[in-house]
């Protein structure tokens, strides 16, 4: 058994391969940092994830991860671009109200699916101004807590010039 798992966890290797085929276990919290390491099955609430942020790729700035990757067999829920609107409320003017609306209905869409914020793996945000990147930041650190998704931000005109942003995402869960 490897020298990192403790008594009782399953690991089973791909003969020859870098990654896990399949891995169970109590609770390991490991990451990859060199590019020549073994890469490490990471148990983060319902889904099991790779993290790689090797030394060779510049390191992660904020709260995400440079590359996931998603166990075999897992449930993927690909959500549309959310824009700042909300079922019977009035649109916010300010960015920090758009940015929760967006965040909103991201929250609802993974609750229909049976998932939570946890299960983000992917978030690529659409920001109209650079001005709104720090306050971006500070909100979607609220909701994810302690969820580093890979991120994409990008500047962009979006389709309504009333919305100051809009997110998609995708999201994966181990299949019940």
């Amino acid at each position: 058994m490897h020298e990192r798992f403790t008594e009782g966890d399953i690991v089973t290797f791909v003969p020859g391969a870098e990654l896990a085929e399949t891995v169970r276990w109590r609770h390991i919290a490991c990451a990859r940092t060199k590019s020549d390491a073994r890469p490490e099955w990471r148990k983060e609430g319902d889904m099991t994830l790779v993290h790689h942020n090797p030394d060779e790729a510049p390191a992660p700035l904020g709260g995400y991860s440079q590359a996931l990757e998603i166990a075999p067999g897992a449930r993927l829920l690909f959500i549309s671009g959310q824009i700042p609107e909300r079922p019977g409320e009035e649109m916010a003017a300010d960015f920090r109200g758009q940015c929760e609306a967006v965040w909103n209905n991201i929250e609802a869409l993974l609750a229909a699916a049976g998932m939570d914020i946890d299960d983000l793996v992917k978030v690529t945000t659409f920001l109209t101004d650079r001005d709104q990147v720090l306050e971006n930041r500070e909100v979607r650190r609220r909701y994810l807590g302690n969820a580093s998704p890979a991120m994409t931000v990008v500047i962009a005109q979006t389709l309504d010039p009333r919305w100051l942003l809009e997110i998609e995402a995708i999201a994966a869960r181990t299949a019940d």
